[in-house]
């Protein structure tokens, strides 16, 4: 299966470099780093909130991905985005279309007022996460399991880069080779 992995902004390139190495270490995924900047539409931006609307960007990363090689679109963005009934999302998938987005600004610990090194694997693990349910995976009650629900940056950190074993299974049973496991 390959993976696009997109830049909505300048990302720096380990980064997008550490997010395509966690998909081929953990799911086997050929990856293809697209090297332009494909800035979504202001039209998109809500000025009122002062953040994207993730489900309008997951709509035209869809139509760009039919002009696209590969089977799953992964963008990234150093942006903050929403969707209606939540503040804030750190990702967001759109399982029948093929296509997730990452956004790094609340990703950031700058964002937090603080230093860190954290971001990287953060990041990483938000694309695994987004992946996940792309391929068919919901969120899981396993709060170290990187499909549990993030809501917040300390939840992002107290997760593992790796699926737990019922999610692993899942995958499985689509074809899909595990190689990042939690007990």
């Amino acid at each position: 299966m390959l993976v696009v992995l997109a830049r909505l902004t300048r990302i720096e390139d380990s980064v997008v470099e550490e997010a395509s190495s966690m998909l081929s270490r953990c799911l086997g995924m050929d990856v293809l780093v697209d090297l332009e900047v494909i800035q979504p539409p202001m039209v998109f931006y809500d000025w009122r909130r002062m953040q994207y609307r993730s489900d309008y960007i997951l709509g035209w990363l869809a139509e760009l991905h039919g002009r696209m090689p590969g089977d799953l679109l992964v963008a990234l963005g150093d942006i903050d985005a929403y969707v209606p009934g939540l503040n804030f999302v750190f990702g967001h998938a759109d399982p029948g279309r093929g296509v997730a987005s990452v956004y790094l600004r609340r990703l950031r610990p700058s964002f937090y007022g603080v230093r860190g090194e954290a971001f990287e694997e953060r990041v990483a693990k938000e694309v695994l996460h987004e992946i996940g349910h792309l391929l068919g995976l919901g969120h899981c009650s396993n709060k170290r399991c990187v499909m549990s629900f993030s809501n917040s940056i300390d939840e992002v950190d107290y997760k593992e880069p790796a699926f737990c074993r019922k999610c692993a299974s899942t995958l499985r049973k689509h074809g899909i080779n595990v190689g990042c496991i939690i007990d």
